[in-house]
């Protein structure tokens, strides 16, 4: 075969595995657990894009509430959203050590180690759950100083646009008898959403304005945990 068709046949089948949707899971009246973030800073980052490199500034801003139970609220309301039963399970320190848990960002799997495996299992099983939902920062564990993004910038630079973004990525477990199966990752934290919002100081949020961002932090992941029962793919 020529080398043309070759290479036009794993493009297309490549593109055809990442579009893909998964299977469905019927969570309904499942009990279906969620951990809280482990590590990170309650903060709020703000990037500004002026009208040159000279007025860029970027800003740190302290949430009113910490990241830990807006995450846990967005998680037990995406879960109830599906008809599921949301139980709080507590830190689960394995899921997010590198030594235990490895993560690929090729086909996106997840292998942890024999006593990572055991343990989660065994939380599972003494809570009495079937699936396992949780969030791990995209860059590095070491890198948690900030919890949300918000970018915005002048009116010529994105017509005063300010957009929030999270660095969490969504993982859903399942537990059968004796086994601990992957089923899917997500994006999560509001990376598909913005905002027209333009406040009296692009440059300057107030304590309204991280409100505000925190509120569609929660609306976002929210979604996001919805869309991750549903088996949609988003990486």
């Amino acid at each position: 075969m020529d080398n043309k068709y070759i290479i036009f046949y794993f493009i297309f089948f490549f593109l055809t595995g990442c579009a893909s949707k998964v299977q469905v899971e019927d969570v309904t009246s499942k009990r279906i657990g969620y951990v809280p973030p482990v590590g990170y800073k309650n903060v709020l980052c703000h990037y500004y894009t002026g009208f040159t490199v000279f007025h860029n500034d970027s800003a740190r801003h302290k949430l009113t509430v910490p990241l830990s139970e807006l995450h846990n609220q967005a998680l037990k309301s995406g879960i109830e959203q599906k008809s599921g039963v949301p139980i709080f399970t507590g830190e689960i320190s394995v899921l997010n050590d590198a030594m235990h848990a490895q993560f690929s960002n090729i086909d996106h799997s997840i292998t942890f180690s024999k006593e990572a495996e055991h343990l989660i299992h065994s939380k599972m099983e003494e809570l009495d759950l079937e699936y396992l939902i949780f969030s791990r920062h995209l860059k590095s564990n070491a890198d948690k100083s900030c919890a949300l993004f918000v970018s915005s910038g002048s009116q010529e630079y994105n017509g005063k646009m300010a957009m929030m973004s999270s660095s969490l990525k969504l993982y859903l477990l399942r537990r059968t008898e004796g086994e601990l199966r992957f089923v899917l990752d997500r994006f999560g934290g509001g990376q598909s959403h913005s905002e027209q919002f333009e406040p009296k100081n692009l440059k300057e949020l107030t304590i309204q304005d991280v409100e505000k961002y925190q509120a569609l932090f929660v609306f976002g992941l929210a979604e996001d945990i919805v869309k991750l029962l549903n088996g949609e793919l988003y990486r």
